[in-house]
């Protein structure tokens, strides 16, 4: 749909995982990523494309997440609860994060 200079798109783009893709190698496996697009023009012209994807899914098709039921698990949600953890205390980000939330 479109509204002023705002147009929503949906699409999907099909293909094997060949070559490095957000830093991750190649897994020789197929992949099907379903996004969405927000696109903002201006003057005729592309100012702004925002696209949004089911990152979980991409990573499970590439072979580097677990299923869904596999997480529901005690061992699963463990597993799930150390990453958590451990991101929130490796990373700059994951410490802003968590400081924020203990400043409130």
């Amino acid at each position: 749909f479109a509204r002023g200079d705002s147009i929503c798109e949906q699409w999907t783009v099909e293909g094997t995982h060949l070559g490095p893709f957000l830093g991750i190698p190649p897994t020789g496996r197929p992949v099907v990523i379903e996004a969405l697009s927000t696109v903002t023009m201006r003057e005729g012209k592309f100012l702004r494309d925002e696209f949004y994807w089911d990152t979980r899914s991409v990573m499970h098709q590439m072979g580097l997440m677990p299923s869904l039921e596999t997480t529901q698990g005690a061992l699963g949600r463990g597993f799930l609860w150390l990453a958590v953890k451990t991101g929130n205390v490796a990373t700059a980000s994951g410490r802003r994060a968590r400081s924020a939330r203990r400043a409130r």
